[in-house]
């Protein structure tokens, strides 16, 4: 786990010295009042979460609303999906799960209109829903109830024009424990 953080931590500030390195250009005085953001990637999982499931997918999408100089209202929802990690097992089927997060976060854009790229922290919180298929494991099926739960995320990237790339970090407060995951995304904003 400290080593995804790591790297995910490192792969950020690559990208915001790389993003601050841009020659400026001549961009808009005044941001667009809305845009939206569409993108996908691959998930991490961690923790006990990591245990049990390998490398996910997903899409994305948002609404970005520009409140202030520096300042976006992020409006959106994620698609995760998870495989069950069976270390190779024969008699073992199904139980892959899917998380469906409708969120609201805070973008704080620490470039200005006249720069080329835009380094940015975001955090929020939301609304997941989680579910697992059924797992077979020999003769024995597993079922699994729906659960809706808050999680928080916190993460950052950069925009390049209309291109943008991000990495965060997700946790998901269920009963008894968390499920934590980070999306790595790359994607268009228009």
């Amino acid at each position: 786990m400290k080593k995804v953080l790591v790297t995910v931590f490192s792969m950020l500030a690559v990208i915001l010295v790389a993003s601050l390195a841009v020659p400026m250009v001549q961009a808009q005085d005044v941001p667009k009042p809305m845009s939206f953001m569409l993108g996908a990637g691959v998930s991490l999982p961690m923790g006990d979460f990591g245990d049990g499931f390998k490398m996910g997918f997903h899409g994305t999408g948002r609404v970005d609303i520009n409140l202030a100089a520096k300042l976006d209202l992020l409006l959106g929802a994620d698609y995760h999906v998870f495989s069950i990690d069976d270390q190779g097992a024969s008699n073992v089927d199904g139980g892959s799960a899917s998380i469906l997060n409708l969120a609201g976060d805070l973008k704080f854009n620490l470039g200005s209109p006249a720069m080329s790229s835009n380094p940015y922290l975001m955090g929020g919180t939301g609304l997941a829903i989680e579910n697992q298929s059924d797992l077979t494991i020999g003769a024995t099926t597993f079922t699994f109830d729906s659960e809706t739960d808050v999680f928080i995320e916190v993460g950052g990237g950069v925009e390049f024009n209309k291109f943008f790339i991000q990495a965060k970090f997700v946790d998901i407060f269920t009963e008894g424990s968390s499920t934590t995951y980070v999306p790595l995304t790359v994607g268009l904003k228009f």
